[in-house]
């Protein structure tokens, strides 16, 4: 809904998937762990099947768009990075507690 005559621009936080971005940016820093509720919103937020995204990097996997794909940054970050042009779409996601990327 727009205020004022202001449209909502999507992914902000008057949006239910900008505030589920939010909220997965303040949990992985707060409370990195497996969590079902969070499994649950992602689901219910992005009309999907509800897997244990949170658990499982198989099931993480399928939440990531076709010609994307997982990267390790040097630091230890992950982030999401298109395939044709190398564009990266990550915020240093679990820095300093990963290892890998998922696989």
């Amino acid at each position: 809904m727009a205020v004022s005559g202001h449209p909502i621009i999507p992914g902000s936080t008057n949006t239910p998937i900008g505030r589920l971005r939010l909220h997965l940016i303040y949990m992985t820093f707060i409370n990195p762990n497996a969590d079902t509720a969070v499994d649950t919103r992602i689901a219910s937020v992005l009309n999907v099947s509800l897997l244990p995204y949170t658990s499982e990097a198989a099931a993480a996997r399928t939440l990531i768009p076709p010609g994307w794909r997982w990267s390790t940054r040097a630091d230890g970050g992950i982030d999401c990075v298109r395939s044709c042009d190398r564009f990266s779409a990550g915020y240093g996601v679990q820095r300093d507690r990963a290892t890998a990327c998922p696989s």
